[in-house]
């Protein structure tokens, strides 16, 4: 993602539209499954904070930590003094195995450079049997835009791939839709008519400063689409959510073995004071 996105997403992201919904939507899902327990919670690409917070809110008692690969987001995801956060790569978790009972990969796998299939397996890895995966990517490549310039968008998919993607590396999936449907009009027309994808020197994201009223707005409509989507299954929606659960087995991970080449022992615990 571009630097400055960096910083429009930490002043935004507790008041935005679109992340209100999203930490919304990830809390809620954990507070149904997680009910009455502590659960130990990872964030891979953690970002600026915001996902960790909301989750905290949640789950005050419980072990959080996030990860990202950008020094300029983990700067200030730790200024919010929130949890546990490091430096590290969604391709090699320096965690051990089944080190963590949910694990979130809220709009990361879909990054340019990330192999989604390295990254699902290393939350395999790392996923305690029975743990939770919740994913969020965007989806279809006709809504490509400039905002995925500016986030550096490697693939926009459907709803099918995750599915595929995770079942055929050892999850079992429990809720998988699209939703964020009922903007789509306006999200297509922004993103085909308005700022299309085409080469610029900076591009931006969607994420920015609204009136007030504009913002509520969305945000109301957001929140009556994903009360919408837990009953209707849209055949649409500018987003793909997945809910699933890492069976009871072993899956020869031969991909993660690449990606921790001293072997999965030489996977260590990140310790609680490790802040960047």
């Amino acid at each position: 993602m571009e630097r400055h996105e960096y910083d429009t997403m930490a002043r935004l992201e507790d008041t935005h539209w679109w992340y209100r919904n999203i930490r919304q939507l990830v809390s809620r899902t954990l507070h149904s499954e997680c009910r009455g327990r502590r659960p130990r919670v990872l964030d891979v690409g953690c970002g600026t904070g915001g996902g960790i917070a909301s989750i905290a809110n949640r789950f005050p008692n419980s072990l959080l930590v996030g990860v990202d690969v950008e020094e300029v987001a983990l700067r200030y995801s730790s200024r919010r003094g929130v949890g546990v956060v490091a430096r590290a790569s969604a391709h090699a978790l320096p965690f051990r195995d089944g080190s963590f009972d949910v694990i979130t990969l809220i709009d990361l796998l879909y990054i340019e450079g990330l192999k989604d299939q390295v990254a699902i397996h290393e939350a395999y890895r790392v996923l305690q049997q029975g743990g939770l995966l919740v994913v969020n990517v965007p989806a279809f490549e006709w809504l490509r835009g400039e905002h995925d310039m500016a986030v550096r968008t490697r693939h926009r998919y459907r709803k099918e791939e995750i599915g595929r993607l995770l079942a055929g590396n050892g999850f079992e999936v429990k809720k998988l839709l699209y939703w964020n449907t009922l903007l789509l009009p306006a999200v297509g027309f922004v993103r085909n008519i308005l700022a299309p994808a085409r080469p610029m020197a900076m591009p931006k994201s969607d994420v920015r400063s609204l009136p007030k009223w504009l913002n509520s707005l969305l945000a109301g409509l957001l929140s009556i689409d994903i009360a919408l989507a837990a009953k209707i299954r849209f055949p649409i929606g500018t987003s793909v959510f997945c809910m699933a659960y890492k069976k009871h087995g072993t899956l020869v991970d031969a991909t993660a073995q690449k990606a921790c080449p001293g072997g999965m022992a030489a996977c260590h615990d990140v310790p609680r004071s490790a802040t960047v």
